[in-house]
């Protein structure tokens, strides 16, 4: 159990430069699933279509967190023809299929910014770990490579960590 709340943990995702189209995909397709057996329930397409929003949204936010940016752009993308599929499956027509189609384009182009924005920062930090790694790992070495011993301490003079050199 603890092992599936990591995997879904973005946090837990930090520092990980991988970045899976997988369950993006698949929790897209579940979103999915599950609002056609709530349409089909509720026959409700105006609260039905705000509460899509909401969870598409937040759907895109997390993924891209979780994912960057390829986690970011699947769950817009699914979102996106998942309303075109919402629109054209329920016959829409005249005023209503056309606002539906504009609103859907623009939702679009907010789910994509809002995805690339949150993806690229997810990356960024991946980097900016890594890099952070790859200094402390150097600076490791250098300290173990030293013929003497070294004190780490923090600003008030306490012992953080001591290492004798070979």
């Amino acid at each position: 159990m603890k092992q599936v709340l990591n995997y879904l943990n973005p946090i837990a995702q930090l520092g990980k430069r991988h970045y899976s189209f997988i369950f993006p995909f698949l929790v897209m397709i579940v979103m999915c699933i599950s609002f056609e057996v709530a349409y089909a329930i509720t026959h409700n397409t105006q609260a039905m279509g705000l509460f899509l929003i909401i969870i598409s949204l937040a759907l895109i936010i997390y993924l891209s967190f979780r994912d960057g940016i390829k986690g970011g752009v699947i769950a817009s993308s699914l979102t996106v023809f998942y309303y075109l599929y919402f629109i054209f499956a329920r016959n829409y027509a005249g005023q209503q299929k056309t606002s539906g189609i504009e609103t859907t384009l623009i939702l679009g182009v907010l789910f994509l910014l809002i995805a690339g924005i949150i993806g690229w920062l997810k990356q960024t930090i991946d980097v900016l770990i890594d890099r952070e790694a790859d200094e402390k790992r150097r600076l490791l070495t250098i300290i173990e490579q030293l013929p003497v011993g070294v004190l780490i301490t923090d600003n008030k003079g306490a012992l953080v960590e001591s290492k004798i050199g070979r």
